[in-house]
């Protein structure tokens, strides 16, 4: 291998000096090559690229300057030797409060950071259930986005450097804890989108004017007090449910009560109606036979009238007819029947069953 190597370079050098020492052409050769590998090294080595989901900023490697007065948005650049790009995200960044298990998410270079879970504490309740005026501890998981615009770059890295994220966490564990004594511990169960809504507000605040970061979306994840007042709230609220159950209870019944009570009221009212109309229809029958024997009896005078008119009978032939139809109208028996006779002597007679007891006025007549 090295008789080919040394072979090429005499052969370069013949035909390159052909008047000078093979070994002096061969050494200008060397030194020639080797400035040229290393004049390739440091072209290559003077670019440098921003990644696709970030901002640069250019920093000299021998001074330590950093250009804060050119962002760089993503591409390749060539910047000479010795100086190299710092990265600052260009999209939306995940910092999360939590205890429990965080699935990391985001990209290769700018990852989720997870952070403790919040410690804090509501503001005072005037119905406080365990008289702690000063409110309840909790633990607030809580998980917020925020990115940087491109004019914002230089003011972050002048504040902060390449650490601005370990202020973020600061800033936002502050801002969380301050917003979380605006709000009694009631409020955490039946106001929470207002409370994550006061929080996000808080936040984004606290980043704007601190960080000069803006925060898009905040997520209150979980709000967890302590055992103790989370089984006061438990036995309040079953109390609650008991009563409000009750209170149904109750309801349900005066609804069946004024039910039964108006099904009362129509039944007498029914019955009233009923009796009005018995009545109206008794006094209606009544005056409708009252009539019926008027008619009749009206009837029966003109009828006897007319045959004792056309007979000629007296008073006491009538009278005699009258009675005589009277005996006839009994049931079948011996009846004993005075009369009188014609002659004026009184006599009696026994009229058996078998006796006809048909006769008429004329024939007594003498």
């Amino acid at each position: 291998m090295e008789d080919l190597v040394d072979g090429a370079l005499n052969r370069a050098a013949s035909s390159l000096c052909p008047g000078r020492d093979q070994d002096t052409a061969k050494c200008g050769i060397c030194t020639g090559f080797t400035l040229f590998v290393i004049s390739l090294g440091l072209f290559l080595a003077s670019f440098d690229t921003v990644p696709p989901t970030s901002y640069g900023l250019l920093q000299n490697d021998f001074t330590g300057y950093v250009d804060t007065d050119n962002v760089y948005n993503p591409g390749r650049y060539f910047v000479f030797v010795g100086h190299h790009f710092i990265h600052f995200p260009k999209t939306r960044v995940t910092i999360q409060f939590s205890d429990g298990e965080t699935k990391v998410a985001g990209t290769e270079e700018y990852q989720t950071t997870v952070a403790p879970a919040i410690k804090a504490r509501t503001g005072p309740d005037p119905s406080d259930l365990t008289g702690e005026s000063g409110g309840q501890p909790l633990d607030l998981d809580v998980a917020f986005q925020y990115r940087f615009t491109y004019e914002e770059i230089p003011y972050v890295y002048q504040m902060f450097g390449p650490a601005w994220e370990t202020s973020f966490v600061r800033f936002a564990r502050q801002a969380i804890s301050n917003t979380a004594q605006l709000f009694t511990p009631g409020q955490f169960w039946h106001k929470r989108s207002e409370i994550e809504a006061g929080i996000q507000a808080a936040v984004a605040d606290a980043l704007l004017h601190q960080g000069h970061a803006r925060v898009d979306d905040l997520q209150l994840m979980r709000a967890g007090f302590s055992d103790k007042y989370e089984d006061i709230i438990l036995r309040v609220q079953l109390q609650e449910q008991l009563k409000t159950t009750k209170r149904y209870n109750l309801t349900v019944t005066e609804v069946l009560k004024s039910v039964d009570i108006r099904r009362s009221e129509t039944e007498a009212q029914i019955m009233r109606i009923n009796a009005e109309a018995e009545a109206e229809a008794a006094i209606i029958g009544n005056k409708a036979r009252m009539q019926a024997l008027e008619l009749v009896q009206s009837t029966k005078a003109l009828a006897y009238k007319r045959l004792r008119d056309e007979l000629g009978w007296s008073s006491d032939q009538f009278l005699e007819y009258m009675r005589q139809a009277a005996i006839n109208a009994q049931p079948s028996g011996n009846i004993i029947v005075k009369t009188d006779s014609f002659g004026g002597a009184g006599a009696e007679a026994t009229a058996s069953s078998t006796t006809s007891r048909r006769g008429s006025p004329g024939s007594s007549r003498p």
